[in-house]
Order: structure tokens, then sequence, then C-alpha cells
């Protein structure tokens, strides 16, 4: 008899999308203007073929920021039956359900006012301060705090208490699948 693979649910973090989306013009057309600057030092009138790479940095920097926000498409909260997944698009954070105490939905506004935050990350996030998160709280956490705020943005932990924060779309879809692979595991346990 063959075995069924387990399916992978996917959810895409709303807060990486949300920086996605402001950086990625800027950030594509950082690569046409500093070829343009590149040129117009190299063989402009008067030519500064000395300060040419100028230019090039400049692209070097538009083609790098395109790159990372390619990479922050990637950033999900993978739900197995093993545990969460939290891919950001640098590192991937595992974490078993043994951890989780609970699952609860919050809007992410009660949890970090706009009105508390700086008026640049307060319009990054424009689009996000009114959806419903999903709080989820733990026994402990599966790397130290600081580590935590090292490769997760500020906004991935509670402000108080043990628990990290996913705001996503389909809220009630990752409730639903959280809940149903803690029940799974609790019942293997017995």
């Amino acid at each position: 008899m063959k075995r069924r693979k387990a399916r992978t649910k996917r959810f895409p973090l709303l807060l990486y999308r949300a920086v996605e989306r402001r950086w990625r013009g800027a950030a594509f057309w950082l690569m046409p203007a500093g070829a343009a600057f590149w040129y117009a030092l190299r063989y402009g009138d008067p030519p500064m073929p000395d300060l040419s790479w100028c230019g090039l940095a400049v692209a070097a920097i538009g083609a790098w920021l395109w790159l990372y926000t390619r990479l922050l498409r990637r950033a999900a909260v993978l739900c197995t039956p093993k545990g969460l997944l939290i891919r950001t698009p640098f590192y991937t954070l595992g974490l078993s359900y043994r951890r989780v105490e609970g699952v609860r939905p919050v809007t992410f506004a009660t949890l970090y006012p706009p009105q508390a935050e700086k008026g640049a990350r307060r319009r990054l996030y424009d689009g996000v301060w009114g959806k419903t998160a999903i709080v989820v709280d733990l026994k402990s956490y599966p790397l130290s705090p600081r580590l935590m705020r090292l490769w997760l943005p500020t906004y991935f932990l509670t402000p108080t208490g043990r628990g990290l924060i996913f705001v996503v779309e389909d809220w009630m879809g990752l409730s639903r699948c959280i809940d149903t692979y803690r029940n799974a595991v609790r019942l293997r346990r017995r």
C-alpha cells in the first residue's frame, strides 16, 4: 500500500509582503539609474573615469535590494504534521506543537497601536494595522528572545508574555490548521 505524503499548508506573512511592495519599485529603478550614472561619469563631458565606480555601486545596491525583495516573497508560516515552520528570507525557524499553549485571533493594531509608531513605519505597514493576526502563545521560545529578535522583525514577538504573532491573509485557516495538528499530536501522545 502506498503511503500518502502529508500536505504542508503555506500562509504568506503580510508584514514581509508590505516591505516587498514598498521597496520593489525603488530597488528596480536604482539599477538603470546606477548604469546611467556610470555612463555619464565614464563618457560624459568632462569624463571622470576615476569616479565611475560610484555609478556601479548604486547599480549594485539596487540589484541587492531587488534580490532581497524577491526573497521576501518566500516568507511564510508552514503548517506541517511535525510542527510549525516560520520561513523568513534568510532563516527558517522550527516550532514544535508541544510548545504551543494556545492560539487566539487579535487585531494587529491592538497589539501594536499605529499611533505609537513612527511615521515611516506606520506608512510602511498601512494596510496591515487593521488585519486580524494570530497570536500563538508558547510555553517557551525555541531560541533565546535575543536571537529571535535578530532574525525576526519586532512585530513577530508579543509585547507582553511569550508568543509569536502571525499576520496572514487566511487567519482562520492558519488557526484551524494549528489546532488540527496540535490535537493530532495530543492524540498520538496518549
